[in-house]
């Protein structure tokens, strides 16, 4: 059933790009890793999943496919990550966080502001809400493809693995499955040859040749972001993955670019709130 959810909304070959934000990369790249790294740090310090930190990122790319934003407005992008992260974490938390707390860089937007946002996104969307991610299909894919020698550890490198790549790609336009695969395969053993990959694959009876050739065009990714950093230093301990991320997220073509990438989730305190402003749309 969530093979098939995905293939509805994640289309790589979507005209909705065609305006989109991502065709201005000179401010818009930067940009986007900052509204990253805020959604780590606030999924961190809030105890939300991982799940609803991607989740948050597919909503803001799939928002940006459809609207484009102007480069310099930056207090459209900041509101925008807020909206994005919150209701995520309506859809996905038992317990989502009051709008006040959603501060960035030390400022608090009005909440009626921030609620607009959210209308704006949900209005866009088409109210489309309910996204399936990479960590849903994680246990299944360490399951299948190396069976009992799977092991939480291999499902907490994955999931890193998983929230690494986020940089990397425009996440609403990659279908979960086919990321949570490679996570899992570059979390086992980053080394492997394309035929090795493969062999692998076939072990997923419902994967044809589009599937197995993404899914290699990911691992190599992985491989390249492996380069960069050790598999401690993707997400900090002290934020550590707990057992509900690991296993309760399994039930619920890249950029190929190289980059040095770097993004703390430490939990931490947010800097002192000044006086609320509001955004103005």
């Amino acid at each position: 059933m969530m093979f098939e959810h995905e293939t509805g909304l994640f289309r790589p070959d979507n005209n909705d790009d065609v305006n989109s934000v991502w065709t201005e990369r000179c401010w818009f790249e930067s940009t986007r890793l900052d509204v990253i790294k805020w959604i780590l740090q606030k999924r961190a310090f809030f105890g939300y999943h991982y799940r609803t930190a991607y989740l948050s990122m597919i909503y803001f790319d799939r928002f940006l496919s459809r609207m484009r934003i102007s480069d310099g407005k930056l207090l459209k992008i900041q509101i925008l990550s807020i909206a994005c992260l919150s209701l995520a974490a309506k859809m996905e938390e038992c317990e989502a966080r009051p709008l006040r707390d959603y501060t960035i860089e030390g400022y608090q937007f009005l909440e009626s502001s921030i609620e607009r946002m959210e209308l704006i996104v949900l209005n866009t969307l088409e109210w489309r809400m309910s996204c399936v991610t990479p960590f849903s299909f994680s246990n299944y894919f360490a399951a299948k493809l190396y069976g009992e020698s799977s092991d939480r550890e291999l499902l907490i490198r994955a999931n890193e693995l998983i929230l690494a790549i986020m940089k990397e790609i425009d996440v609403a336009k990659h279908r979960p499955s086919i990321i949570a695969a490679a996570a899992v395969l570059a979390a086992y053993d980053n080394g492997l040859t394309k035929a090795a990959l493969e062999t692998k694959m076939d072990a997923v009876p419902s994967w044809g040749l589009f599937e197995k050739e993404t899914t290699v065009s990911f691992y190599r990714l992985l491989q390249e972001i492996s380069e960069f950093k050790t598999p401690e230093s993707f997400i900090s301990r002290d934020s550590m993955t707990t057992t509900t991320d690991v296993v309760d997220d399994s039930t619920n073509t890249s950029r190929g670019i190289k980059r040095r990438l770097s993004f703390d989730t430490d939990d931490q305190h947010c800097p002192p709130t000044k006086t609320p402003r509001s955004y103005k749309e």
